[in-house]
Protein backbone atom coordinates (compact mmCIF):
# COMPACT_ATOMS: atom_id res chain seq x y z
CA UNK A 1 0.00 0.00 0.00
CA UNK A 2 1.06 3.40 -0.88
CA UNK A 3 0.91 5.18 2.00
CA UNK A 4 2.32 2.77 4.28
CA UNK A 5 1.23 1.17 7.57
CA UNK A 6 -0.33 4.11 9.69
CA UNK A 7 -2.60 5.51 7.51
CA UNK A 8 -3.76 2.36 6.48
CA UNK A 9 -4.49 2.22 10.53
CA UNK A 10 -6.15 5.64 9.98
CA UNK A 11 -8.54 4.39 7.91
CA UNK A 12 -9.43 1.48 9.72
CA UNK A 13 -10.03 2.66 12.37
CA UNK A 14 -11.69 4.88 11.14
CA UNK A 15 -14.22 2.15 9.58
CA UNK A 16 -14.28 0.27 12.53
CA UNK A 17 -16.00 3.54 14.09
CA UNK A 18 -18.45 4.29 11.39
CA UNK A 19 -19.24 0.98 11.38
CA UNK A 20 -19.93 1.28 15.03
CA UNK A 21 -22.65 3.59 14.88
CA UNK A 22 -24.27 2.77 11.77
CA UNK A 23 -24.64 -0.38 13.41
CA UNK A 24 -26.46 1.31 16.50
CA UNK A 25 -29.06 2.96 13.88
CA UNK A 26 -29.40 -0.27 11.25
CA UNK A 27 -33.09 -0.55 11.43
CA UNK A 28 -33.41 -4.55 10.48
CA UNK A 29 -35.71 -4.46 7.80
CA UNK A 30 -36.09 -3.52 3.89
CA UNK A 31 -37.60 -0.22 3.82
CA UNK A 32 -40.30 0.49 0.89
CA UNK A 33 -40.65 -0.35 -2.83
CA UNK A 34 -37.71 0.63 -4.60
CA UNK A 35 -35.70 -1.17 -1.81
CA UNK A 36 -37.78 -4.50 -1.88
CA UNK A 37 -37.47 -4.61 -6.11
CA UNK A 38 -33.58 -4.27 -5.30
CA UNK A 39 -33.72 -7.17 -2.13
CA UNK A 40 -35.87 -9.42 -4.61
CA UNK A 41 -33.45 -8.92 -7.18
CA UNK A 42 -30.38 -10.15 -4.86
CA UNK A 43 -32.62 -13.19 -3.70
CA UNK A 44 -33.03 -14.19 -7.01
CA UNK A 45 -29.75 -14.32 -7.71
CA UNK A 46 -28.72 -16.31 -4.47
CA UNK A 47 -32.10 -18.64 -5.07
CA UNK A 48 -32.26 -19.31 -8.59
CA UNK A 49 -29.07 -17.64 -10.37
CA UNK A 50 -31.47 -15.17 -12.11
CA UNK A 51 -32.06 -11.40 -12.57
CA UNK A 52 -36.35 -12.32 -12.65
CA UNK A 53 -38.44 -11.01 -9.52
CA UNK A 54 -42.10 -11.77 -8.61
CA UNK A 55 -43.60 -7.65 -9.40
CA UNK A 56 -45.20 -6.34 -6.30
CA UNK A 57 -48.70 -6.88 -7.83
CA UNK A 58 -49.95 -3.79 -5.63
CA UNK A 59 -52.17 -2.09 -8.47
CA UNK A 60 -49.60 0.79 -9.08
CA UNK A 61 -46.53 1.30 -11.42
CA UNK A 62 -44.41 -1.10 -10.98
CA UNK A 63 -40.47 -0.53 -11.61
CA UNK A 64 -39.80 -2.97 -14.64
CA UNK A 65 -41.64 -4.80 -16.82
CA UNK A 66 -42.22 -8.30 -18.51
CA UNK A 67 -39.27 -9.47 -20.41
CA UNK A 68 -38.99 -11.62 -23.65
CA UNK A 69 -39.25 -14.82 -21.56
CA UNK A 70 -42.54 -14.11 -19.70
CA UNK A 71 -41.06 -13.56 -16.48
CA UNK A 72 -40.57 -10.42 -14.48
CA UNK A 73 -37.48 -7.28 -14.55
CA UNK A 74 -36.55 -4.99 -12.60
CA UNK A 75 -35.40 -1.56 -14.31
CA UNK A 76 -32.70 -1.52 -11.72
CA UNK A 77 -28.68 -2.02 -13.36
CA UNK A 78 -27.67 -5.59 -11.79
CA UNK A 79 -24.49 -4.26 -10.19
CA UNK A 80 -26.24 -3.71 -6.70
CA UNK A 81 -27.99 -7.16 -7.05
CA UNK A 82 -24.94 -8.73 -7.57
CA UNK A 83 -23.07 -7.31 -4.71
CA UNK A 84 -26.12 -8.11 -1.95
CA UNK A 85 -26.94 -11.94 -3.69
CA UNK A 86 -23.97 -13.62 -1.42
CA UNK A 87 -25.44 -11.23 1.60
CA UNK A 88 -28.95 -13.04 0.91
CA UNK A 89 -26.74 -16.27 0.29
CA UNK A 90 -25.74 -16.51 3.89
CA UNK A 91 -29.12 -15.49 5.17
CA UNK A 92 -30.71 -18.25 3.72
CA UNK A 93 -28.63 -20.53 5.26
CA UNK A 94 -29.15 -18.84 8.78
CA UNK A 95 -32.96 -19.15 8.04
CA UNK A 96 -33.21 -21.26 11.62
CA UNK A 97 -31.39 -18.83 13.51
CA UNK A 98 -33.06 -15.55 12.02
CA UNK A 99 -36.36 -16.79 11.30
CA UNK A 100 -37.82 -16.00 15.46
CA UNK A 101 -37.60 -12.09 13.89
CA UNK A 102 -40.32 -12.46 11.80
CA UNK A 103 -43.14 -11.46 14.36
CA UNK A 104 -41.64 -8.40 14.52
CA UNK A 105 -40.72 -8.00 11.14
CA UNK A 106 -41.77 -4.35 9.42
CA UNK A 107 -42.96 -3.62 5.42
CA UNK A 108 -42.74 -6.39 2.85
CA UNK A 109 -41.92 -10.05 4.43
CA UNK A 110 -42.27 -13.48 3.33
CA UNK A 111 -40.94 -16.92 4.81
CA UNK A 112 -38.70 -17.66 7.04
CA UNK A 113 -35.84 -17.60 5.17
CA UNK A 114 -37.08 -14.46 3.08
CA UNK A 115 -37.06 -12.27 6.41
CA UNK A 116 -33.43 -14.33 7.50
CA UNK A 117 -31.91 -12.75 3.81
CA UNK A 118 -33.94 -9.20 4.25
CA UNK A 119 -32.85 -8.61 8.10
CA UNK A 120 -28.96 -9.18 7.00
CA UNK A 121 -29.21 -6.91 3.90
CA UNK A 122 -30.71 -4.37 5.29
CA UNK A 123 -27.22 -4.04 7.57
CA UNK A 124 -25.29 -3.78 3.49
CA UNK A 125 -24.85 0.24 2.80
CA UNK A 126 -23.69 0.32 7.12
CA UNK A 127 -20.63 -1.59 5.55
CA UNK A 128 -20.79 1.13 2.15
CA UNK A 129 -20.75 4.06 3.91
CA UNK A 130 -18.34 3.21 6.50
CA UNK A 131 -15.62 2.02 3.68
CA UNK A 132 -16.68 4.93 1.96
CA UNK A 133 -15.36 7.07 4.60
CA UNK A 134 -12.44 5.35 5.07
CA UNK A 135 -11.06 5.76 1.72
CA UNK A 136 -11.84 9.47 2.10
CA UNK A 137 -9.33 9.21 5.09
CA UNK A 138 -7.05 7.91 2.36
CA UNK A 139 -7.27 10.47 0.05
CA UNK A 140 -7.01 13.04 2.07
CA UNK A 141 -3.91 11.94 3.45
CA UNK A 142 -2.81 11.24 -0.15
CA UNK A 143 -3.55 15.13 -0.85
CA UNK A 144 -0.75 16.15 2.22
CA UNK A 145 -3.31 16.66 5.14
CA UNK A 146 -2.49 15.97 8.50
CA UNK A 147 -3.91 12.80 10.19
CA UNK A 148 -6.24 15.60 12.06
CA UNK A 149 -7.89 17.19 9.15
CA UNK A 150 -8.39 13.63 7.47
CA UNK A 151 -10.77 12.99 10.52
CA UNK A 152 -12.01 16.05 10.51
CA UNK A 153 -13.16 15.87 7.27
CA UNK A 154 -14.45 11.96 7.50
CA UNK A 155 -16.48 12.26 10.59
CA UNK A 156 -17.97 15.51 9.21
CA UNK A 157 -19.18 13.28 6.02
CA UNK A 158 -20.19 10.13 7.98
CA UNK A 159 -22.53 12.07 10.91
CA UNK A 160 -23.10 15.32 9.79
CA UNK A 161 -24.31 14.39 6.12
CA UNK A 162 -27.08 12.33 5.08
CA UNK A 163 -24.92 9.48 4.48
CA UNK A 164 -25.78 8.46 7.53
CA UNK A 165 -29.51 8.25 6.25
CA UNK A 166 -28.40 6.38 3.67
CA UNK A 167 -26.17 3.51 5.43
CA UNK A 168 -29.53 2.26 6.57
CA UNK A 169 -31.75 2.42 3.40
CA UNK A 170 -31.15 -0.11 0.81
CA UNK A 171 -30.43 2.31 -2.61
CA UNK A 172 -27.41 1.70 -4.94
CA UNK A 173 -26.20 5.17 -4.72
CA UNK A 174 -23.67 4.37 -1.60
CA UNK A 175 -22.32 1.77 -3.89
CA UNK A 176 -22.00 3.91 -6.52
CA UNK A 177 -20.64 6.53 -4.38
CA UNK A 178 -17.69 4.17 -2.84
CA UNK A 179 -16.86 3.10 -6.48
CA UNK A 180 -16.53 6.32 -7.85
CA UNK A 181 -13.78 7.53 -4.67
CA UNK A 182 -12.01 4.14 -4.84
CA UNK A 183 -11.50 5.01 -8.33
CA UNK A 184 -10.20 8.02 -7.73
CA UNK A 185 -7.90 7.04 -5.24
CA UNK A 186 -6.77 4.24 -7.34
CA UNK A 187 -5.32 5.82 -10.58
CA UNK A 188 -3.43 8.67 -8.40
CA UNK A 189 -1.82 5.68 -6.63
CA UNK A 190 1.94 5.61 -8.17
CA UNK A 191 2.81 1.88 -9.23
CA UNK A 192 1.71 0.24 -12.48
CA UNK A 193 -1.42 -1.43 -10.80
CA UNK A 194 -3.66 2.03 -9.71
CA UNK A 195 -5.26 3.06 -13.41
CA UNK A 196 -6.07 -0.63 -14.24
CA UNK A 197 -7.57 -1.47 -11.02
CA UNK A 198 -9.08 1.81 -10.70
CA UNK A 199 -10.63 1.55 -14.14
CA UNK A 200 -11.83 -1.83 -13.00
CA UNK A 201 -13.75 -0.12 -9.82
CA UNK A 202 -15.46 2.67 -12.76
CA UNK A 203 -15.99 -0.60 -14.76
CA UNK A 204 -18.45 -1.90 -11.28
CA UNK A 205 -20.15 1.62 -10.44
CA UNK A 206 -21.20 1.39 -14.33
CA UNK A 207 -23.02 -2.01 -13.74
CA UNK A 208 -23.94 -0.16 -10.22
CA UNK A 209 -25.41 2.90 -12.18
CA UNK A 210 -25.03 3.90 -15.48
CA UNK A 211 -24.92 7.68 -14.45
CA UNK A 212 -21.78 6.75 -12.90
CA UNK A 213 -20.30 7.22 -16.95
CA UNK A 214 -20.34 11.15 -15.90
CA UNK A 215 -17.32 10.45 -13.94
CA UNK A 216 -14.92 9.93 -16.74
CA UNK A 217 -14.07 13.17 -17.92
CA UNK A 218 -13.13 14.11 -14.40
CA UNK A 219 -11.25 10.74 -14.22
CA UNK A 220 -9.30 11.76 -16.99
CA UNK A 221 -8.31 14.93 -15.24
CA UNK A 222 -6.57 13.41 -12.22
CA UNK A 223 -3.07 13.21 -12.03
CA UNK A 224 -1.68 9.97 -11.92
CA UNK A 225 0.58 8.52 -9.32
CA UNK A 226 4.22 11.30 -11.59
CA UNK A 227 1.35 13.94 -11.08
CA UNK A 228 0.83 13.76 -15.20
CA UNK A 229 -3.19 14.03 -16.07
CA UNK A 230 -4.12 10.35 -16.86
CA UNK A 231 -5.66 11.59 -20.72
CA UNK A 232 -1.81 12.90 -21.49
CA UNK A 233 -1.20 8.83 -21.35
CA UNK A 234 -2.28 7.57 -23.74
CA UNK A 235 -1.87 4.03 -22.80
CA UNK A 236 -4.00 4.77 -19.18
CA UNK A 237 -6.69 6.70 -21.07
CA UNK A 238 -7.22 3.48 -23.35
CA UNK A 239 -7.20 1.25 -20.52
CA UNK A 240 -9.57 3.20 -18.69
CA UNK A 241 -12.31 4.14 -22.22
CA UNK A 242 -11.49 0.10 -22.66
CA UNK A 243 -13.58 -1.00 -19.04
CA UNK A 244 -16.04 2.19 -19.80
CA UNK A 245 -16.63 0.19 -23.15
CA UNK A 246 -16.80 -2.99 -21.07
CA UNK A 247 -19.23 -2.15 -18.32
CA UNK A 248 -21.87 -0.60 -21.12
CA UNK A 249 -21.33 -3.16 -23.81
CA UNK A 250 -22.76 -5.51 -20.26
CA UNK A 251 -25.61 -3.25 -19.47
CA UNK A 252 -26.26 -4.02 -22.99
CA UNK A 253 -26.23 -7.36 -23.01
CA UNK A 254 -28.09 -7.17 -19.59
CA UNK A 255 -31.06 -5.09 -21.65
CA UNK A 256 -30.92 -7.43 -24.38
CA UNK A 257 -31.18 -10.74 -22.46
CA UNK A 258 -34.37 -9.15 -20.06
CA UNK A 259 -35.74 -7.31 -22.69
CA UNK A 260 -34.88 -7.99 -26.39
CA UNK A 261 -33.34 -4.29 -26.95
CA UNK A 262 -29.88 -2.95 -25.39
CA UNK A 263 -31.58 0.34 -25.50
CA UNK A 264 -34.96 -1.22 -23.25
CA UNK A 265 -33.85 -1.07 -19.19
CA UNK A 266 -37.54 -1.85 -18.24
CA UNK A 267 -40.85 0.34 -17.81
CA UNK A 268 -41.19 2.88 -14.97
CA UNK A 269 -44.99 3.54 -14.57
CA UNK A 270 -45.36 0.94 -17.49
CA UNK A 271 -43.18 2.81 -19.89
CA UNK A 272 -40.28 2.35 -21.41
CA UNK A 273 -37.46 3.77 -18.95
CA UNK A 274 -35.20 4.75 -21.55
CA UNK A 275 -37.77 6.85 -23.70
CA UNK A 276 -39.19 7.85 -20.67
CA UNK A 277 -35.96 9.59 -19.20
CA UNK A 278 -35.05 11.16 -22.72
CA UNK A 279 -39.13 12.37 -22.46
CA UNK A 280 -38.00 14.45 -19.53
CA UNK A 281 -35.84 17.02 -21.43
CA UNK A 282 -38.70 18.62 -22.81
CA UNK A 283 -40.05 22.41 -23.37
CA UNK A 284 -41.33 22.54 -19.62
CA UNK A 285 -38.26 21.60 -17.84
CA UNK A 286 -36.99 23.81 -15.52
CA UNK A 287 -33.78 22.74 -14.43
CA UNK A 288 -32.53 25.77 -12.32
CA UNK A 289 -35.71 25.43 -10.57
CA UNK A 290 -34.49 22.03 -9.42
CA UNK A 291 -30.82 22.98 -9.16
CA UNK A 292 -31.70 26.19 -6.52
CA UNK A 293 -34.30 23.09 -4.74
CA UNK A 294 -31.52 20.54 -4.61
CA UNK A 295 -29.06 23.02 -2.79
CA UNK A 296 -30.92 25.32 -1.00
CA UNK A 297 -34.76 24.28 -0.14
CA UNK A 298 -35.31 22.80 3.93
CA UNK A 299 -37.09 19.92 1.33
CA UNK A 300 -34.40 18.86 -0.41
CA UNK A 301 -31.26 20.94 0.04
CA UNK A 302 -27.72 19.78 0.27
CA UNK A 303 -26.77 22.64 2.21
CA UNK A 304 -29.34 21.10 4.91
CA UNK A 305 -28.65 17.62 4.62
CA UNK A 306 -25.10 18.33 4.58
CA UNK A 307 -23.97 21.83 6.31
CA UNK A 308 -20.57 21.06 6.60
CA UNK A 309 -20.20 21.65 2.26
CA UNK A 310 -20.50 25.85 3.55
CA UNK A 311 -17.01 25.31 5.41
CA UNK A 312 -16.06 23.37 2.22
CA UNK A 313 -17.05 25.79 -0.02
CA UNK A 314 -14.98 28.61 1.96
CA UNK A 315 -11.83 26.54 1.78
CA UNK A 316 -12.26 25.98 -1.85
CA UNK A 317 -10.38 28.57 -3.37
CA UNK A 318 -7.52 27.57 -0.94
CA UNK A 319 -7.93 24.14 -2.72
CA UNK A 320 -7.68 24.84 -5.90
CA UNK A 321 -4.35 26.54 -5.33
CA UNK A 322 -2.76 23.87 -3.04
CA UNK A 323 -4.12 20.69 -5.39
CA UNK A 324 -5.44 22.05 -9.27
CA UNK A 325 -5.30 19.38 -10.80
CA UNK A 326 -7.60 17.53 -8.59
CA UNK A 327 -10.00 20.62 -8.02
CA UNK A 328 -9.99 20.90 -11.64
CA UNK A 329 -11.53 16.69 -11.68
CA UNK A 330 -13.57 17.32 -8.90
CA UNK A 331 -15.41 20.04 -10.75
CA UNK A 332 -15.49 17.95 -14.02
CA UNK A 333 -17.44 15.41 -11.91
CA UNK A 334 -19.48 18.16 -9.44
CA UNK A 335 -21.04 20.73 -12.59
CA UNK A 336 -21.66 17.79 -14.76
CA UNK A 337 -23.58 15.17 -12.40
CA UNK A 338 -26.00 18.24 -11.03
CA UNK A 339 -26.98 19.69 -14.63
CA UNK A 340 -27.89 16.09 -15.51
CA UNK A 341 -29.58 14.99 -12.46
CA UNK A 342 -31.45 18.50 -12.45
CA UNK A 343 -32.89 17.92 -15.81
CA UNK A 344 -34.25 13.98 -14.65
CA UNK A 345 -37.84 14.28 -14.46
CA UNK A 346 -37.34 12.64 -10.94
CA UNK A 347 -34.87 14.72 -9.56
CA UNK A 348 -35.91 15.20 -6.11
CA UNK A 349 -34.93 11.44 -5.97
CA UNK A 350 -38.80 10.20 -4.17
CA UNK A 351 -39.02 9.95 -0.87
CA UNK A 352 -35.96 9.20 0.98
CA UNK A 353 -33.16 10.99 2.99
CA UNK A 354 -32.41 14.55 1.47
CA UNK A 355 -31.08 14.87 -2.28
CA UNK A 356 -30.65 11.00 -2.96
CA UNK A 357 -29.03 11.51 -6.24
CA UNK A 358 -25.94 13.80 -5.09
CA UNK A 359 -25.08 11.64 -2.34
CA UNK A 360 -21.99 10.35 -4.74
CA UNK A 361 -20.82 13.56 -4.95
CA UNK A 362 -20.32 14.22 -1.09
CA UNK A 363 -17.02 13.24 -0.55
CA UNK A 364 -15.41 15.66 -3.46
CA UNK A 365 -17.61 18.07 -2.15
CA UNK A 366 -15.89 17.79 1.26
CA UNK A 367 -12.58 17.17 0.94
CA UNK A 368 -11.60 21.11 0.43
CA UNK A 369 -12.85 20.71 4.56
CA UNK A 370 -9.07 19.79 4.91
CA UNK A 371 -7.77 22.38 3.91
CA UNK A 372 -8.89 24.94 6.64
CA UNK A 373 -7.98 22.54 9.60
CA UNK A 374 -4.85 24.41 10.58
CA UNK A 375 -6.97 28.16 10.44
CA UNK A 376 -8.79 28.37 13.70
CA UNK A 377 -11.24 30.65 12.35
CA UNK A 378 -12.31 28.10 10.05
CA UNK A 379 -12.22 25.25 12.19
CA UNK A 380 -14.68 26.68 14.67
CA UNK A 381 -16.96 27.63 11.78
CA UNK A 382 -16.54 23.92 10.73
CA UNK A 383 -17.31 22.83 13.58
CA UNK A 384 -20.08 24.73 14.12
CA UNK A 385 -21.78 23.17 10.85
CA UNK A 386 -20.42 19.86 11.95
CA UNK A 387 -22.31 20.03 14.87
CA UNK A 388 -25.46 21.48 12.87
CA UNK A 389 -25.03 18.77 10.76
CA UNK A 390 -25.02 15.89 13.72
CA UNK A 391 -28.27 17.36 15.02
CA UNK A 392 -29.92 17.09 11.79
CA UNK A 393 -28.90 13.83 11.16
CA UNK A 394 -30.04 11.94 14.42
CA UNK A 395 -33.49 11.97 13.15
CA UNK A 396 -33.02 10.79 9.79
CA UNK A 397 -30.44 7.99 11.14
CA UNK A 398 -33.55 6.73 13.69
CA UNK A 399 -37.03 6.95 12.29
CA UNK A 400 -38.39 5.55 9.35
CA UNK A 401 -38.41 7.58 6.06
CA UNK A 402 -41.35 5.42 4.58
CA UNK A 403 -43.64 6.23 7.50
CA UNK A 404 -42.59 9.88 7.63
CA UNK A 405 -43.25 10.04 4.31
CA UNK A 406 -46.79 8.50 4.72
CA UNK A 407 -48.13 10.40 7.35
CA UNK A 408 -46.85 13.91 6.08
CA UNK A 409 -48.90 13.00 2.80
CA UNK A 410 -51.94 12.09 4.91
CA UNK A 411 -51.71 15.14 6.60
CA UNK A 412 -51.36 17.66 3.33
CA UNK A 413 -54.00 15.54 1.53
CA UNK A 414 -56.34 16.32 5.11
CA UNK A 415 -55.24 19.65 4.73
CA UNK A 416 -56.29 20.09 0.76
CA UNK A 417 -59.51 18.47 1.43
CA UNK A 418 -60.19 21.29 3.78
CA UNK A 419 -58.85 23.84 1.11
CA UNK A 420 -56.20 25.72 -1.21
CA UNK A 421 -52.96 24.16 -1.14
CA UNK A 422 -49.78 22.69 -2.02
CA UNK A 423 -50.12 19.24 -3.08
CA UNK A 424 -47.45 17.08 -1.42
CA UNK A 425 -44.73 16.32 -4.00
CA UNK A 426 -44.49 19.65 -6.10
CA UNK A 427 -40.83 21.35 -5.90
CA UNK A 428 -42.84 24.52 -3.69
CA UNK A 429 -43.34 21.77 -0.99
CA UNK A 430 -39.97 21.83 -0.26
CA UNK A 431 -39.32 25.24 0.27
CA UNK A 432 -42.05 24.66 2.71
CA UNK A 433 -40.24 24.19 6.48
CA UNK A 434 -42.56 22.34 7.87
CA UNK A 435 -43.20 19.67 5.36
CA UNK A 436 -39.46 19.04 5.06
CA UNK A 437 -38.56 15.68 6.17
CA UNK A 438 -36.18 16.80 8.15
CA UNK A 439 -38.96 18.19 10.33
CA UNK A 440 -41.37 15.82 10.50
CA UNK A 441 -38.81 12.86 11.46
CA UNK A 442 -37.73 15.18 14.13
CA UNK A 443 -41.40 15.18 15.54
CA UNK A 444 -41.09 11.62 14.89
CA UNK A 445 -38.08 11.53 16.98
CA UNK A 446 -39.40 13.64 19.92
CA UNK A 447 -42.53 11.42 19.72
CA UNK A 448 -40.34 8.01 20.59
CA UNK A 449 -41.56 6.75 17.25
CA UNK A 450 -37.53 5.03 16.54
CA UNK A 451 -37.08 2.60 14.03
CA UNK A 452 -33.77 0.88 15.11
CA UNK A 453 -33.20 -3.07 14.76
CA UNK A 454 -32.23 -3.38 18.77
CA UNK A 455 -35.30 -2.04 19.34
CA UNK A 456 -37.88 -3.02 16.94
CA UNK A 457 -36.68 -6.95 17.86
CA UNK A 458 -36.36 -6.14 21.87
CA UNK A 459 -36.20 -9.78 23.32
CA UNK A 460 -34.25 -11.16 21.15
CA UNK A 461 -30.50 -11.96 20.48
CA UNK A 462 -30.30 -8.41 18.38
CA UNK A 463 -30.22 -6.31 21.03
CA UNK A 464 -27.16 -8.51 23.19
CA UNK A 465 -25.50 -8.79 20.18
CA UNK A 466 -25.81 -5.54 18.43
CA UNK A 467 -24.26 -3.98 21.81
CA UNK A 468 -22.05 -6.17 22.29
CA UNK A 469 -20.46 -5.78 18.41
CA UNK A 470 -20.62 -2.33 18.42
CA UNK A 471 -18.49 -1.81 21.99
CA UNK A 472 -15.88 -4.37 20.19
CA UNK A 473 -15.56 -2.57 16.61
CA UNK A 474 -15.41 0.84 18.64
CA UNK A 475 -12.85 0.01 21.07
CA UNK A 476 -10.48 -1.52 18.09
CA UNK A 477 -11.08 1.73 15.90
CA UNK A 478 -10.18 3.93 19.17
CA UNK A 479 -6.87 1.43 19.45
CA UNK A 480 -6.21 1.94 15.43
CA UNK A 481 -6.54 5.63 15.69
CA UNK A 482 -4.73 6.31 19.01
CA UNK A 483 -1.25 5.67 17.46
CA UNK A 484 -2.21 6.39 14.03
CA UNK A 485 -3.04 10.01 15.02
CA UNK A 486 -0.44 10.47 17.08
CA UNK A 487 2.84 9.61 15.27
CA UNK A 488 1.52 9.77 11.98
CA UNK A 489 3.08 12.58 9.30
CA UNK A 490 2.63 12.48 5.76
CA UNK A 491 4.48 14.71 3.60
CA UNK A 492 2.57 16.03 0.49
CA UNK A 493 3.29 14.59 -2.61
CA UNK A 494 5.20 16.97 -4.64
CA UNK A 495 3.66 15.42 -7.32
CA UNK A 496 -0.04 15.99 -6.99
Amino acid sequence: MWLGAAPRSLAGGVFLLTLAVYLMTANGHVLGEDQEYLFRMAHALAQHGSFAIEPLGEGGAELGSYGVDGRFYSEYAPGFALALAPVGWVGEHLAGLLSPLEVDYKWFAGDDPDVASRFLTSYANAFVVAATAAVLAQLVLRLGYSPSAALFTVFAFAFATFAWGHARILFADPLQMLLLLVTCVLVMQPGRWGIPLGGAALFYAVLVKLTSLLALPAVLLLPDGQGRPLWRCPAATALVLAWVAIAVACQAAYNVGRFGSPLDAGAYGNAVSTAGFWASFHADANPWQAIVTLLFSPGRGLVFYAPPVLAAAVCARRFWRRNPQVACAFVALIIPWLAFHALYWGWDGGWGWGPRYLLPLLPFLLVPLAEGWGDRRFRDLGLALVAFGLFVQLSGATTDFMEANQRMAEQVATQCRAGPCIPHGRWADDFLPTRSDITTHLMMLLKGRLDLAWLTYAGTWVMPITFGLVACLAATGAWLLLPASATMRVPRPSAV
